[in-house]
C-alpha cells in the first residue's frame, strides 16, 4: 500500500494548464481578428451578394470559434487554482484530527527525552 495519494499524472495535466489557455488566448485573438475583417468584408457594398453571404458566414464560423476559446479560458483554472482545489480535496476535517493527534504524540515524546536527558539518562 505505497501508492502515492496524488497521482503523478495530475500533476502533469495541471502543469499543462498555463500552455493550453496561452493556446486558447491565441486563437481567440486570431479567431476575433478573421471574424472582425470578415465582417467590414461583409459589409462591403462593392462586393457581390454572393461574396458578402461567404464572408458572413466566415465571420459567423470565426465568431463561434472566438466565444468557445474565450469560454475555454475562463473555465480551466489556472494552476495555482488547480493545485489549491487538489489540496482542498485532500485536506478533510478526520486528516486535520489525526494530524493533531500525531504532533501532540510526538510533542508529548520530545518533551520526555528532553527531561529524562536532563535527569542524566
Amino acid at each position: 500500500m505505497n501508492e502515492p495519494i496524488i497521482s503523478p499524472w495530475i500533476i502533469y495535466a495541471i502543469s499543462t494548464f498555463t500552455g493550453i489557455r496561452i493556446l486558447f488566448t491565441l486563437i481567440a485573438i486570431i479567431c476575433g481578428i478573421i471574424s472582425v475583417n470578415s465582417w467590414v468584408d461583409s459589409s462591403d457594398e462593392f462586393a457581390g451578394e454572393k461574396t458578402r453571404k461567404h464572408h458572413r458566414k466566415i465571420a459567423t464560423r470565426f465568431s463561434i470559434a472566438f466565444f468557445c476559446s474565450i469560454l475555454a479560458i475562463v473555465l480551466i483554472p489556472s494552476k495555482e487554482t488547480a493545485y489549491e482545489m487538489l489540496a482542498a480535496r485532500f485536506i478533510t476535517p478526520s486528516n486535520i484530527e489525526k494530524g493533531t493527534e500525531v504532533i501532540k504524540s510526538s510533542a508529548d515524546y520530545l518533551a520526555d527525552t528532553i527531561i529524562r536527558i536532563q535527569k542524566g539518562g
